[in-house]
Order: structure tokens, then sequence, then C-alpha cells
């Protein structure tokens, strides 16, 4: 199975990944292989995943955005707005209004139309990275509530920025302030679910899987690379042997190849009969049945 995955920060170049899901009866020697193309991963990981690490602990782990004067041009807070983007894409319920500032330089009537101008710029970046047009709505409150004194030059730039107001799918509030804020505020959200529902067997299942820890903790996590991207196979190729995906890499064809354990039958069995679902691609069996034969009884 081989993926080839892009990292979604656009200045970066592109990481081409290569997934490999392995056979039981595979040797040591197969481990030795693992073991050097981990190296190739972590190596990538260290390159690329600079501003991508999607933990997202605290809002001071997240760059604000902000405006040069008089513009309305996107110029930093681009993996804030990824990770933003993509926790969105994921979650259809939440809704975000985006209101653009100004500082106090200009008139009151020029500000305003700035201001929207700049929230609509934020609303264009997130639609873009796969966030629903309907999710989104802006407004411009102009002058009018600058964050700090515009006396100082530090001050009129820290108040050219957005304000960002997150409601759940029955429009009730969840948090407002900056980029940062909104995107713990989600985070926390998806924690607590996570917390309520570990006592399930599928999530103890699930979570040994290779093929999970390597979507969500790798790609996820470390890359920025969300569930839709996997999902519709952008830039992700599958294949299922070894030397194959080794040879990917040596000859340039993809920067990173993962070896996965294969799933087990019983690791199906036990996350299905717990009502969890398996995740894309960990039950890439081999040779595969015809449709009919699992759908119906041959007697």
């Amino acid at each position: 199975m081989a993926i080839e995955a892009m990292s979604r920060q656009p200045e970066s170049e592109n990481i081409n990944i290569v997934v490999h899901v392995d056979n039981a009866e595979e040797s040591y020697k197969t481990m030795k292989k693992l073991a050097a193309v981990g190296a190739i991963g972590l190596l990538a990981y260290s390159l690329f995943a600079q501003g991508l690490n999607t933990g997202g602990q605290t809002k001071e782990d997240w760059e604000e955005i902000n405006f040069e004067f008089n513009s309305s041009i996107l110029s930093d807070g681009y993996p804030s707005l990824l990770r933003l983007a993509d926790l969105l894409s994921q979650h259809r319920d939440y809704r975000v209004k985006v209101t653009g500032n100004t500082d106090y330089v200009g008139s009151t009537a020029y500000n305003e139309k700035l201001a929207l101008k700049r929230a609509d710029a934020v609303k264009a970046f997130l639609v873009k990275y796969g966030v629903a047009d309907n999710q989104i709505t802006t407004a411009g409150d102009g002058k009018r509530v600058p964050e700090v004194d515009n006396k100082t030059k530090e001050g009129r730039f820290m108040n050219r920025r957005v304000f960002l107001a997150l409601t759940d799918g029955g429009g009730r509030l969840i948090k407002d302030g900056g980029i940062g804020d909104i995107i713990k505020a989600i985070g926390d959200k998806l924690y607590q679910l996570e917390d309520r529902t570990a006592s399930h067997g599928a999530l103890n299942v699930l979570g040994a899987l290779d093929v999970r820890i390597l979507h969500e903790g790798l790609l996820g996590k470390a890359l920025g690379i969300g569930e839709e991207a996997v999902r519709d196979e952008k830039h992700l190729r599958y294949i299922r042997g070894i030397d194959l995906a080794v040879e990917e890499v040596r000859k340039g064809a993809a920067q990173i190849a993962f070896l996965l354990k294969p799933t087990s039958v019983r690791q199906v069995a036990d996350t299905s009969f717990s009502g969890g679902v398996m995740p894309q691609k960990s039950t890439y069996f081999y040779p595969k049945l015809l449709s009919g034969m699992v759908m119906y009884k041959l007697d």
C-alpha cells in the first residue's frame, strides 16, 4: 500500500510518501528495511513539521493573523489557517464568524470596507483549503474595536487583525478571540470526545493499528494532512510490495516509505462488534473477494 502526501504549508516543498502494508510472513529483513525507512520519516518530520504540528495545546502555539498597513492580503498566520481549515472541514457543524479590524489611520468609512476585505480574505483561504462556504460568515468592525493602543507602530500592527467567533450546530458560542483561541477550543472539544469514548473497545482496538498511528500521528499531526486528503488519495499511493515501496524512494518517485504491520481478522472483528469503523486501507486485503461473496449466502 503506498501513499504520496503533500505538505499543506504553502511555502513548503512537496512531501511524497510511499506506504506499504506488510504481509504477516515477512522476515527480520523487512524489519531492517523498516528501520531504515523510518529514519527517513524522522528526517522529514524535522524538516517539514515546523508550523504544522497540530497538537495545539495552547493558543500561543499558533501565529495570529495580522495585516500590513492599508492591505487585505494575507501575509502571515498560514500554519494557523491551515490547521483551522483542517478542523472545520472535519466538523461541518461548526461555524465561524470572521470580523476584520483596522488601525486608526484613515476615515471610518474606508476602514470599514478594508476590515471587511480582510475578513473576506481569511474566508477565501479557508474555503480554498476545504471549509464549506456556509461555515464562514464575515463582517468588518473597522477601527471601532482596537485590541491595544494605536499610539505605537507595534500597536497599530496588532490592531490590523481578524477576530473570530466559533459556534456549534445549534448556534451556541463555543469561543471567540484570535485564531489561536479558536484552534485550542476545537482541540479541547475533540479531547473531551475522546475521553468520553475511551472506554469503548473500538477505540482501544483502533489505537493499536499501525495505519491509525500513521494517519493521525504522522500524516495528521506532524504534516497537517487531513482526513479528506487521505480519503481522496490526493498525492497518495497504496502498494503491496515491500521491494517496490523501497524502490520508489530510491529512485526519487517518493520521499518517504512506511511499512505497516498487517491488520488481523481479529482486529477487524473486535472493532466491528464494538461499533467502530476501520480506518481507510486498514483492511487492504489481497487477493480481494468478489463483491457478491461477502454479501450473499452461496448455498
